[in-house]
């Protein structure tokens, strides 16, 4: 009966469970996280925020003293364009000539670059060549057409 008791015994279960290392990895894991998000976050406002540019309004005065051909305004800074233009061919070739760079000033209607037209006056040939062909074909078959009403007569 001893025996019984004692296997009884062993079949108890305790009354405090066993502790569980999940719930202690997940009280450190969640803060070391929690810091380097913000660290993340923190860094990447200060990286990839925009540079701040100040712009001032220029003021000219004209003094009475100053000589004739002395600059009026010195100053320093960027200039940003308002607006940008992009510029590209009707037709495909290679740049035989660039009359402006980068930043230049133009005008409406200027001539700014000039490609290499060797292909582009074969291609024109060559159709110059099919329309004459076409016409000489039209030629014939109205010759034909006379022949044949001359016949029919």
């Amino acid at each position: 009966m001893d025996d019984l008791k004692n296997q009884l015994a062993s079949l108890r279960l305790d009354d405090e469970p066993p502790r569980s290392r999940r719930g202690a990895w997940m009280v450190i894991a969640l803060p070391v996280f929690m810091i380097a998000a913000g660290t993340i976050f923190w860094w990447g406002q200060r990286v990839f925020a925009a540079t701040k540019v100040e712009t001032t309004t220029p003021r000219v005065e004209r003094s009475e003293s100053a000589p004739s051909g002395a600059p009026l305004l010195t100053t320093s800074g960027y200039v940003v364009a308002r607006r940008k233009a992009v510029v590209s061919a009707k037709i495909q070739g290679r740049l035989a000539e660039l009359r402006v760079e980068e930043g230049a000033r133009v005008r409406e209607d200027e001539v700014i670059a000039r490609l290499e037209s060797q292909d582009y006056d074969a291609q024109v040939q060559r159709a110059q060549a099919q329309v004459q062909q076409a016409e000489a074909q039209i030629a014939s078959g109205r010759a034909a057409i006379r022949r044949a009403q001359a016949d029919l007569a």
